[in-house]
């Protein structure tokens, strides 16, 4: 929004008004602008900035883990905002692809065993702690709970040769995301 766009057409033309809209009030009304947008921005989590999501933290007495990503403590903060009781199998699914997305994860529930398992894609590696720990508040206490890593498996590999694979540990074969083309 340029202010000089409000006077008539004739009065734009005076070099006085430039000069005033220009460099008197039009950097100060930018200002203002870029500041409703941040404020803007920061009422919802997933286009929240670095203040935003202190803010977030500090409502929920969250303590961020020592130089995690901005978009691990926005999954953290999702995590506990999503937590909503009573759950059904499918409300956990909606929460669980809110957490890892609807690749990120793979869910076996077994009623007869009372058991939840839950396998946490590599792509969602360093969200595996607040995976767990959401499942833990929202799951009933009778129930089992696990929640792992879902490493790579060797029929991943089975179609390449062993010399294309000779450059590459098990361990980085295992715990490489390979959807990103590592």
């Amino acid at each position: 929004m340029k202010l000089i766009d409000y006077l008539p057409e004739f009065l734009r033309r005076y070099r006085e008004y430039r000069y005033i809209f220009d460099y008197g009030d039009q950097p100060e009304i930018t200002r203002v602008e870029s500041s409703a947008e941040d404020l803007y921005n920061n009422m919802f989590v997933l286009s929240a900035d670095e203040a935003g999501i202190r803010r977030y933290e500090k409502m929920l007495h969250i303590s961020p883990a020592v130089g995690a990503e901005i978009e691990e403590r926005r999954f953290t903060i999702l995590a506990i905002l999503n937590t909503q009781l009573p759950y059904s199998e499918r409300k956990l699914q909606e929460i669980l692809i809110n957490l890892c997305g609807s690749a990120g994860f793979v869910l076996k529930v077994d009623p007869g065993k009372y058991s939840v398992n839950v396998k946490v894609a590599l792509k969602s590696k360093n969200m595996l702690g607040t995976v767990s720990d959401t499942l833990r508040e929202i799951l009933p206490a009778n129930l089992v709970c696990g929640v792992e890593l879902a490493y790579n498996q060797w029929g991943l590999y089975d179609p390449k040769t062993w010399g294309s694979l000779s450059d590459i540990t098990w361990a980085d074969m295992k715990e490489t995301d390979w959807t990103k083309g590592a």
